[in-house]
């Protein structure tokens, strides 16, 4: 997966989620095949989050799934 293009989508539906805009579930939906490679454990949650209206959840799931991925790549490398 292209780095500068995930961290690009993700910091786009962070910022639609934080700002509790509606177009972050489309936004999602467009991108979710990124996000499921990125964050398969946390995937349905944040799906489920998104689909529900609750942006609120969906984000820190999303956040804490970003620093979850992010420990793990710096402890393969």
């Amino acid at each position: 997966m292209d780095d500068e293009l995930f961290r690009a989508t993700y910091r786009k539906l962070a910022d639609l989620l934080q700002n509790d805009d509606g177009a972050a579930a489309k936004m999602f939906e467009a991108n979710n095949h990124i996000f499921n490679a990125a964050f398969p454990r946390e995937f349905s949650d944040i799906k489920a989050a998104i689909s529900r209206f609750d942006f609120e959840s969906a984000q820190t799931q999303l956040v804490h799934a970003m620093m979850a991925h992010y420990e793990v790549s710096d402890e393969q490398q």
